[in-house]
This record gives C-alpha cells, sequence and structure tokens, in this order.
C-alpha cells in the first residue's frame, strides 16, 4: 500500500490545527557583498491544507476500504496488518461510509463470558453509525493452548451453553445491524491439535448458527476449517453462490451437497486438501446421459491434495 502524508490521513481539524504553527521561510538568494537580510515574511500552510483536504476525499475510498474490528479492548493480535486501519480510527476520522471490508477475531474461550463481561470487554459493533458500504466479512475463531485450564475450577464447571448462545445472537444482531448489505463472507478457526472438549462445543454451537451471521443471500462463500452442516445447506437453499472456498476439505457430505447445489451459478470453485472420492461425488450424475454433473459458469477450478 503506498505511503500517505499525515494532511490525508489525519482528521481535517488536526492537520489544520498543525499548519496553523508551520512556517515557511523564503529561500535567500546567494549574494557578494554585504546586504541587509531580506524580511522574514510569515507564510502559513493553509492553501495547501485545503488541497490536501480534496485529496484526502479522493483517496479516502482506498485509504478507508479495509477495516479491523478489534473485539476485546486489551487485545491486539500478533499478526494485526498495520496496513488495515482499527475501525475506531475509521469512526473517528469520520470516514466509516467508505470501508467495504470488515476482519473480527474473536477468541472461542471469550464466547463463553456472561452478557455482562461480553458488555465490558467486547464492544464489537456496538457504535451508532451505519456501515452501509460494507460487502465482505471475514471472521476468524481463534483457540490457542488448552485456555479451559486456565481459568478458575468454579468458572470451569460453570454452564456455558446460553452465554455462547446469548454472545453468538449479539454478534449476529450488531452485523445485521451494521454490515447488512454483506455479500462475501470468510469465516475460519484457528485451533490447534483439534481444540480442547470445551473448545469443540463452542465451536458446535457456532457452527449450529453459522447461517445466521452468513446471511440469506450470499454471492461469495469462504470456509476454512469449518463443518458444514445441514442447517446451514437449508439456510442456503435459496441462495446462488458464484464462489465457494472451502479449505481443509473433508470430502463430507454436506462439503458436496453444497457445491453441488449451486453448480448452475458456480465461476469459481477452490477446494484444498480434497479427496478424490469426493471430487467423484461433485461430477457423478446418474441423472443425465453422460453421467456427469454439469458446471456451465464455471471459470475458475482449484483444486490440492
Amino acid at each position: 500500500m503506498p505511503a500517505y502524508s499525515i494532511a490525508q490521513t489525519l482528521p481535517q481539524h488536526i492537520a489544520e490545527a498543525i499548519a496553523r504553527y508551520a512556517r515557511t521561510e523564503p529561500i535567500i538568494p546567494q549574494t557578494f557583498g554585504v546586504r541587509p537580510p531580506l524580511p522574514r515574511r510569515e507564510r502559513y500552510l493553509m492553501p495547501l491544507i485545503a488541497v490536501c483536504r480534496d485529496w484526502r476525499l479522493a483517496i479516502a475510498p482506498l485509504f478507508y476500504k479495509c477495516a479491523f474490528v478489534n473485539p476485546r479492548k486489551d487485545y491486539i493480535p500478533e499478526n494485526y496488518n498495520r496496513e488495515i486501519s482499527l475501525l475506531s480510527d475509521v469512526v473517528e476520522n469520520n470516514c466509516q461510509g467508505f470501508v467495504q471490508e470488515l476482519y473480527m477475531e474473536i477468541m472461542v474461550s471469550d464466547l463463553r463470558l456472561s452478557s455482562e463481561e461480553w458488555e465490558d470487554k467486547m464492544p464489537i459493533l456496538d457504535i451508532r453509525i451505519g456501515l452501509s458500504a460494507v460487502r465482505s466479512i471475514t471472521l476468524g475463531l481463534l483457540s490457542y493452548g488448552s485456555w479451559e485450564y486456565k481459568v478458575s475450577p468454579e468458572d470451569r464447571d460453570k454452564p456455558f451453553e446460553d452465554n455462547v448462545h446469548n454472545n453468538i445472537t449479539t454478534i449476529v444482531e450488531q452485523i445485521e445491524r451494521q454490515a447488512c448489505n454483506r455479500w462475501k463472507v470468510n469465516v475460519f478457526t484457528v485451533c490447534p491439535g483439534g481444540g480442547s472438549g470445551k473448545t469443540k462445543e463452542i465451536l458446535d454451537i457456532f457452527t449450529a448458527r453459522l447461517g445466521s451471521f452468513i446471511g440469506p443471500d450470499p454471492r461469495h462463500l469462504s470456509l476454512t476449517d469449518v463443518t458444514i452442516t445441514k442447517p446451514l445447506i437449508s439456510h442456503l437453499s435459496a441462495a446462488s453462490l458464484r464462489s465457494i472456498s472451502i479449505g481443509r476439505h473433508k470430502g463430507s457430505q454436506q462439503h458436496v451437497a453444497l457445491v453441488r447445489h449451486n453448480a448452475n451459478s458456480l465461476e469459481k470453485l477452490q477446494l484444498y486438501y480434497v479427496t478424490t472420492q469426493s471430487v467423484l461425488k461433485m461430477i457423478w450424475s446418474k441423472s443425465t446421459t453422460h453421467h456427469t454433473h454439469m458446471y456451465p459458469r464455471l471459470k475458475t477450478l482449484q483444486m490440492t491434495y
């Protein structure tokens, strides 16, 4: 991403305040002999700021295209890409109307928090502005290590199913309110070793409700290390996906059903760690003359075994 000047990235009133104290001096020509110095004149940079203001409006759609939603006030991910602005900074600059892509990361262990703890620690999208330009959302569910052994025995034994459902409902409601026009959704999980027992239980609850997060009519769907369930297939029954990307394809019947259901609209298909058997299931059809399931619009096909 290209570098930007302060006048392009800072809020307008801050840039103007800096410019009022900035001075420029005329270049004194080299002369021979002793002459009195040229009078010093103060020149403000306000005309330059006016130009930068117009330029800032021109580059704002590019500069603020992506925003990272930090779900936790006391947590900045180690792999946070500094080229992506935090949503809080975008809102402060009053440029939320330019955001088209949102990135979110949530720790699996945080989904078990009570409503009070969740509201206190993770106001994900609870802002008073709309993100009507958002078309793409990426959500990562992370779980590193056995977090359940780090909590107290009392908290470990508390039932958490209701809290998980309530927090997922909060996330979905905030997304529906702030980014209802999304049509590209990317969901991935990072759980080294498959996660502990409670981590798997929380992921199962989230997976069962994945359809409400994705929305009723997405065009592009990317799932990595996410189990595809029958409720999700049913939820997407009316969708016409143009692009499907499945990371760590397990060759399950639901994976195959998702691809075959969108065969007539698919333009791009990416399957990673696919099995030969699942490929045969996608292309074999007894109902056609040549026993082949057709993908008439497919232009891009990528598979890894």
